[in-house]
């Protein structure tokens, strides 16, 4: 359990109050009054929290739940990295590539920090190196970790953080590998310095105390800027209260990859109200939403590329992934170069910065606060100012939190687009195999689509059991005037083969077009397949 007790209360009774709930104290935690807690034998969660919650002491009690890694993983190689290209880095290098004396944290699975792309770049904590005290056995600096010198690894307690999943140092790579060395790739930041924060295990979850705990380590450490490529659908008040209690330190998140609005359904950190966390939808390379992204008007401030996303793997290699995760660092990347030019600009400055000159694209209008992708060239070229994207625009107020459901929404227009579909002629089997399946799709109103056509099949043959969807395409475009569009889905490999056993007669098509205002229009088709 995590547990918040009130100001003031007196050593003697919070043991009390842990006595009477049956819990035991593991450790301290980040913000003031914050515990780890865990429930004696025969004390469930539930009930360790109610008792808690019962003493006059304590503010608030929650179970100490899992955070995962929002990723697609992808490992097709392809080398090209036409993200960094597409969100302006190459301008933004014309001004700086970065400085040692910048650092990023990246709280995640751990970093390969043996890798030859990275290890010129990894952090040194200073009161722990130098003279052998990476390695003598004692806390030097004072802060509670033995020789953390290269950052701390909270899955495993020890000074290694080292990357079991692969998660974690491919997003360091797009933060700083090293650039300009001939090898391998280049980061967003070539020479910014990577803080390993091993908070997720080698399957890709990490629960919200020792997230909370690296979030802590990063702030005293005076580390500027972390990356949390994470989400999860737990709202977590002491996570909440930590990143609250760090104002000097940004904090850049993922949205989260189940293509859901974040407005209806929180993830967090994503959902937090906070002037220090900026979260990163995912954009793909015809510079759209990703499919698989989540995005919110009121809750998602800006997409990043994050589909085949080349960097940086463990063991000295290389590798694609896609997911938000993957965008994230873009933004953290851009964050760092502005720090390196304009090391006294405040945490609120540097967010503007990075929203206010973000690239507008009609397919983000209505699903993120700006509707913009990254431009880190612009980004770094201007002075950092909060009025490059003032508060009322919709960051904060338009953002409201979780445990304040009164919070009102902002007036809109609360007529919904509608929505037309047809298959551009008669669909066969060997057609749609071949060629795919072409729509026309017309909106009434400019609106954002998404299309996902599917294939419906028994189990077994005459079996009654629970069927089974097989995607065989998805789309997702922007509709900028009403009228129509031809879409065109095409099967993969993989599909095709399904299709040919199966021999379906049967599609399912869906589509959902969203306005500028948020409104939304549904349409369900069924689509019959001739031999």
């Amino acid at each position: 359990m995590i547990v918040r007790f009130r100001a003031g209360s007196e050593a003697a009774e919070r043991a009390a109050a842990r006595d009477a709930a049956g819990t035991e104290h593991e450790r301290r935690l980040g913000a003031a009054g914050l515990q780890l807690v865990d429930p004696e034998p025969g004390v469930s969660a539930h009930e360790a929290v109610e008792r808690l919650e019962r003493s006059d002491h304590v503010l608030y009690a929650e179970r100490d739940v899992l955070r995962s890694a929002a990723v697609t993983p992808n490992d097709r190689y392809y080398r090209s990295q036409w993200g960094l290209q597409m969100a302006g880095f190459p301008r933004a290098w014309d001004l700086t590539t970065g400085s040692s004396a910048t650092s990023v944290g990246v709280l995640d699975s751990g970093v390969d920090f043996t890798h030859a792309d990275l290890a010129p770049n990894i952090w040194r904590n200073q009161g722990e190196s130098g003279d052998g005290r990476e390695t003598n056995g004692r806390d030097d600096d004072g802060n509670g970790l033995v020789d953390d010198w290269r950052g701390w690894d909270w899955v495993d307690d020890d000074g290694v953080p080292a990357d079991p999943n692969g998660h974690g140092t491919h997003v360091a790579g797009t933060i700083g590998a090293r650039g300009n060395d001939l090898r391998g790739v280049a980061g967003a930041a070539w020479r910014a310095r990577i803080v390993p924060l091993r908070v997720l295990d080698a399957n890709g979850s990490g629960r919200v105390s020792d997230i909370i705990t690296a979030y802590a380590y990063a702030a005293r450490a005076r580390i500027p800027i972390v990356n949390a490529s994470m989400s999860g659908q737990h709202f977590s008040q002491a996570e909440l209260d930590t990143l609250r209690a760090a104002p000097q330190m940004l904090v850049v998140v993922a949205a989260g990859n189940e293509s859901r609005d974040n407005d209806v359904t929180g993830s967090y950190p994503c959902n937090y109200p906070l002037p220090n966390v900026i979260c990163v939808a995912a954009s793909d390379q015809d510079d759209g939403l990703a499919g698989l992204s989540n995005y919110g008007r009121r809750s998602v401030d800006l997409a990043a590329p994050g589909t085949r996303i080349l960097s940086t793997r463990p063991g000295g290699t290389w590798g694609l992934m896609s997911g938000t995760s993957m965008a994230s660092p873009h933004v953290a990347g851009a964050a760092a170069l502005i720090t390196t030019l304009w090391p006294e600009a405040s945490v609120a400055a540097k967010r503007a910065a990075l929203l206010g000159t973000a690239e507008r694209r009609p397919s983000l209008a209505g699903r993120t606060v700006s509707g913009a992708r990254l431009d880190a060239g612009r980004a770094v070229s201007v002075e950092p100012s909060e009025s490059l994207f003032p508060a009322d625009a919709g960051i904060d107020p338009a953002r409201p939190q979780q445990s304040d459901p009164a919070s009102p929404a902002p007036e809109r227009d609360a007529t919904p687009p509608r929505l037309f579909a047809r298959v551009i002629a008669k669909p066969t089997l060997r057609r749609t195999l071949r060629r795919g399946l072409r729509l026309r799709v017309r909106c009434s109103e400019a609106c954002s689509l998404r299309i996902v056509l599917t294939v419906v099949r028994p189990r077994a043959a005459g079996s009654r059991a629970a069927r089974r969807r097989v995607v065989v395409g998805t789309a997702s475009r922007w509709i900028g005037r009403p009228g129509a569009r031809v879409v065109r889905l095409r099967p993969n490999r993989r599909v095709r083969r399904v299709l040919r056993r199966g021999r379906p007669r049967m599609l399912l098509l869906r589509a959902l077009a969203v306005d500028r205002a948020g409104n939304r229009a549904k349409l369900r088709r069924v689509v019959r397949l001739r031999r």
